[in-house]
């Protein structure tokens, strides 16, 4: 897997300045001096000396966080920690950038999808069998979801985020960012078919799991808690068993594709981004990175909608609900 390579151009690639016969006798002397010898002043010598005594210093650029590298598997730690951890990346994941708690949390419900007692056994079942370790992920990296979830959110949604998006003169573009089965996006699929505004609309749902991917290409999810916004027979039915299951057409709206979200690649240009208890898997720095990749991804006034415990912070991203945020077309200055 590639990592998102977020770190400054290498010194030696910058340009030397150019000075006159005068400016090279003081960079000189600026070199021979006891301060450039001095290394709390060598990140300053590769401007020019010249630019540290005469002229004014432009302010460096806030550093952007960067993901660490993939670990070596004899560096990554005790025996479990090894085992879960080259299941992510036997899955094509960097497992540095994974909380440890979760996924050991997880760690009785993978064995048991592998119908094995130990990590050592599993082990070897996944070096027999490499088509499991998608198996071994999913039980890891459960996701959580259900049609309309968190009712007030889809309220906030239908009745004031929607409405300002079909204002623009584009259909909306909507990416559901570790869509786990998809029910949300087919959420949102149904509130856009209920506005009148299906056709013409960009739905998108990823997910680094490809059985994640596979049932919500199926479509077919337990009853809400909430009555959906369009009636049976249109766009779902309700099969024997009381599960819903969506129609051709509400299917044939939406795409999907297994990506790794933290892979560095163009995400391209979204109206709103549903991206929600993700976060809770990843690392303090990984979680930064990910806020400010989707940030990023927003086009201006554009919203990003995350957990009920997840709070991005980034001067582009104003609350204007609970778990909805608005990209500022204006960075938002602290007081």
């Amino acid at each position: 897997m590639e990592i998102a390579d977020l770190g400054s151009s290498p010194v030696s690639r910058l340009p030397t300045p150019r000075h006159g016969h005068e400016g090279s006798e003081r960079v000189a002397k600026a070199l021979d001096s006891p301060a450039s010898r001095d290394a709390r002043f060598r990140h300053v010598l590769f401007r020019g000396a010249i630019s540290v005594l005469g002229e004014r210093k432009k302010p460096a650029a806030a550093p952007r966080p960067a993901l660490p590298p993939l670990p070596r598997p004899e560096a990554i730690g005790d025996a479990t920690t090894l085992f879960l951890r080259r299941i992510l990346m036997q899955a094509g994941l960097n497992p540095l950038l994974y909380r440890t708690a979760p996924l050991v949390r997880r760690l009785p419900a993978c064995l048991r999808a592998l119908r094995v007692e130990s990590c050592s056994a599993a082990e070897r079942l996944l070096a027999a069998k490499p088509a499991l370790v998608s198996k071994a992920l999913e039980s890891l990296l459960i996701g959580t979801t259900e049609l309309f979830r968190d009712p007030a959110v889809f309220t906030q949604l239908e009745y004031d985020v929607l409405p300002k998006l079909l204002q623009r003169p584009s259909p909306p573009r909507i990416w559901s960012a570790g869509c786990s089965e998809g029910a949300e996006l087919y959420s949102m699929a149904m509130l856009l078919a209920k506005l009148g505004a299906l056709d013409g609309s960009l739905l998108l749902g990823s997910d680094c799991r490809p059985e994640a991917i596979e049932r919500a290409k199926r479509a077919v999810y337990l009853p809400s808690e909430r009555a959906l916004p369009l009636a049976a027979g249109e766009y779902w039915q309700q099969l024997s068993d009381g599960r819903i299951a969506i129609s051709h057409d509400l299917r044939q709206a939406v795409s999907w594709e297994q990506s790794d979200l933290l892979a560095s690649r163009s995400l391209g240009t979204w109206d709103l981004i549903l991206c929600r208890n993700l976060a809770i898997y990843l690392e303090a720095a990984a979680t930064e990175v990910l806020w400010m990749r989707l940030a990023d991804a927003l086009a201006p006034g554009g919203f990003l909608i995350v957990g009920k415990a997840e709070k991005p912070r980034l001067p582009s991203l104003r609350r204007i609900a609970p778990s909805i945020y608005c990209k500022c077309t204006r960075p938002q200055t602290s007081s």
